[in-house]
């Protein structure tokens, strides 16, 4: 009986902390070899994207996630996605978004790259600034598979500091026919999304009267970025 209750109860605190969305952080870049089940639950706790294509029809699910801008340039968006499955080596795009009516608008630089376990990703974009306390978001979604048949996903492992805000659509290609679905709210949790300052890439943006600043990028982890849309800012994301 003690131990029908002990299971009962643990059974009900992890079911409390999913639906919580306050899970305790990971340290960045932990890989899903060798984790035990409890470091296996929070490697697969997010949003699940995805990409299928079926005889010529494709199928697709994406998220978004409200960054601010601070006036500052950036060169780098920082995600943290679980364990890629079925044919996900094509990787995913992560973009920054304009805001309009509180949801995704034009894009404006985009990058693709791909996530080999369970952690944070790195992602090099092209500099650029945007306004100072204006709303943006950092979308990401599956590279379409090459097959004609086959279906490639991913993880975005959601934010522990964050409950609310988060947006999905989802979309296809039938006969021909394009169907896309309107942005809705993410109930579970907010998508783990960072933009990252370069120090060479806010002295490209500043003024000339500005001061110099030294080269504060980080290494490429990823492929090249691809530039789209028009010049702007890139939110950062707040404390």
């Amino acid at each position: 009986m003690k131990m029908l209750l002990i299971a009962t109860t643990a059974l009900v605190c992890v079911t409390s902390l999913a639906m919580a969305g306050t899970l305790p952080e990971r340290r960045a870049g932990s890989g899903p070899i060798g984790l035990d089940t409890n470091q296996e639950f929070l490697c697969t706790y997010g949003f699940r994207l995805y990409a299928a294509t079926d005889t010529g029809q494709l199928f697709w699910n994406r998220a978004a996630t409200p960054v601010i801008g601070h006036g500052t340039a950036v060169n780098e968006i920082i995600v943290e996605d679980g364990p890629s499955m079925g044919s996900s080596q094509n990787g995913f795009q992560v973009a920054i978004y304009t805001s309009h009516l509180g949801k995704p608008n034009k894009e404006l630089v985009s990058a693709t790259a791909t996530q080999p376990g369970c952690g944070r990703v790195k992602v090099p974009i092209s500099p650029i600034t945007l306004e100072y306390g204006k709303k943006y978001w950092i979308v990401q979604s599956m590279v379409t598979p090459f097959s004609s048949s086959a279906t490639t996903s991913i993880v975005w492992l959601y934010d522990t500091k964050r409950t609310h805000g988060a947006l999905s659509q989802s979309g296809s290609f039938v006969s021909g026919h394009s169907h896309v679905g309107s942005w809705m709210p993410i109930t579970g949790g907010v998508p783990f999304a960072r933009v990252r300052e370069s120090a060479g890439a806010s002295e490209l943006n500043r003024p000339p009267q500005s001061q110099g600043a030294g080269d504060g990028s980080i290494s490429p982890v990823v492929v090249p970025t691809r530039r789209g849309g028009h010049e702007g800012n890139i939110p950062r994301y707040p404390p």
